[in-house]
């Protein structure tokens, strides 16, 4: 009987190590760092974050840019045309975002094609975003955020 028990013992073990590892291949926790998803996420909140992933508008991408990890909200997806004119942002001629204290902003267009996203912080007036690291390629983000608000 105890070689029974000890063999369920380490098939239980044996299962959990890779139940564990499987779910540590598909998700990942990580800590925000700064605010720029305020009010949303704050500085040292804890996320997690799905490998699995199908994106859509609004939702929250950890993605790589230039050796950084960084954390914003999809507002542009494949066919949305963005326009910033006088500080104002503009989704499909859908006024989104009002940049009004930022006098340095440039006007553009960005026309998102397929697997290029345009993102912003939650925290849009004191954030960087697709301003400063243009569209963002499919290939370049590292996950969804699943347990947003």
């Amino acid at each position: 009987m105890k070689r029974k028990a000890k063999l369920m013992y380490i098939i239980g073990f044996v299962l959990s190590v890779v139940v564990l590892s499987i779910l540590l291949l598909l998700f990942t926790p990580m800590r925000v760092d700064g605010n720029s998803m305020a009010n949303t996420f704050t500085n040292n909140d804890i996320v997690v974050v799905s490998k699995i992933m199908s994106l859509e508008c609004y939702d929250i991408i950890v993605f790589r840019y230039e050796k950084e990890k960084f954390m914003k909200r999809i507002i542009g997806v494949s066919g949305d045309i963005i326009k910033i004119e006088k500080g104002i942002l503009y989704r499909n001629n859908e006024m989104l975002i009002d940049y009004h204290n930022d006098i340095d902003i440039e006007d553009t267009v960005f026309n998102i094609n397929k697997d290029e996203y345009y993102v912003v912080g939650d925290n849009a007036l004191y954030s960087d975003d697709s301003r400063v690291y243009g569209l963002i390629s499919k290939e370049n983000i590292l996950g969804k955020v699943i347990n947003g608000k």
